[in-house]
């Protein structure tokens, strides 16, 4: 939410004006600027939640869960079973990376335009 709310309201004004100017309605102006300017920082902000509902799924089945991985996590736990405790953590682990990449992907199709940022400054080695 609250990247979503930083991405729309980081848009240049200037954009706007230019809207204003040329007649276009409010949701046309959402629908053709504010919307594509900020979905870069819309999909950054699913990404992350993407991670946190996982663990969030998994602290409410060690809280107050009777089945699901969580709770098998501290099963697994209480038993010394390290095997289980490795293999419900893997399958976590997994769970998350299949989600955050299915955000990826949808990032991907819905804004094609947009550059992944990459590690590389340009500065070159010295």
């Amino acid at each position: 939410m609250i990247n979503t709310v930083v991405g729309l309201s980081a848009i240049e004004q200037e954009k706007i004006f230019l809207a204003r100017s040329m007649g276009l309605s409010q949701f046309d102006t959402f629908r053709l600027i504010r919307l594509p300017d900020a979905l870069p920082a819309i999909f950054a902000g699913l990404k992350i939640s993407i991670t946190l509902a996982v663990v969030g799924a998994v602290v409410g089945e060690f809280v107050g869960g009777d089945s699901g991985l969580g709770y098998q996590l501290m099963i697994a736990n209480g038993n010394l079973n390290t095997p289980l405790l490795f293999a419900g953590v893997t399958a976590l682990t997994v769970l998350g990376l299949i989600l955050f990449s299915a955000v990826e992907l949808l990032e991907r199709l819905a804004i094609p335009y947009n550059e992944p940022v990459s590690g590389n400054t340009g500065m070159g080695t010295m």
